[in-house]
């Protein structure tokens, strides 16, 4: 997480780290302070690769299908950071998410 931004750790620094004990490894981030604190965190694992993304304080996933989203239940934004990290955790199979 050496390339993460501070701004962003301040903010779901604990969620990465348990991304991150699931396989997921931040490979790159952009943080954009000029567009409300706006960023996005590129995420791999050994099954699949995706974003996490704050915009205007909503967090959403992209980086994959559509299809594949709607199958997930993660085709929409989340207002609450908990809720989205509980959610985002449960799609990926993480035990007591």
């Amino acid at each position: 997480m050496n390339d993460v931004s501070a701004k962003i750790l301040s903010d779901v620094g604990p969620f990465l780290a348990e991304l991150a004990r699931l396989g997921f490894e931040p490979v790159a981030a952009r943080y954009d302070a000029l567009a409300f604190g706006n960023y996005e965190i590129d995420l791999a694992g050994q099954s699949r690769s995706f974003s996490i993304v704050r915009d205007r304080l909503q967090y959403y996933i992209a980086g994959l299908r559509s299809e594949d989203l709607v199958a997930a239940g993660m085709l929409r934004a989340f207002n609450d950071r908990d809720s989205f990290r509980e959610a985002v955790l449960s799609w990926l199979g993480a035990p007591e998410a």
